[in-house]
């Protein structure tokens, strides 16, 4: 398989293999790109890993990660993801 960036949509980001953190990096990316695209309407979680090429849970850790830095934020009322203030 070839190392490097394949492509610009999410699902290419996050299928590269590369060593290391590297490809964290690159999921965690993908996932902020997919919330940029929604804007202030957000997406669910089932919505963001369809989006990223990811598996549920690999994508809520991620976006928990996100939210703890507070680059993203979750709605309260509907559970959606924005990216943050």
């Amino acid at each position: 398989m070839a190392h490097g960036h394949r492509g610009t949509t999410g699902a290419d980001a996050a299928s590269v293999d590369l060593p290391g953190g590297t490809q964290s990096i690159q999921r965690a990316l993908a996932v902020l790109r997919i919330l940029a695209t929604a804007r202030e309407t957000g997406l669910g979680l089932a919505e963001i890993s369809m989006h990223a090429g990811l598996t549920r849970p690999t994508t809520h850790r991620i976006l928990c990660v996100l939210v703890a830095e507070g680059i993203v934020e979750q709605r309260p009322g509907t559970r959606r993801y924005v990216v943050g203030e």
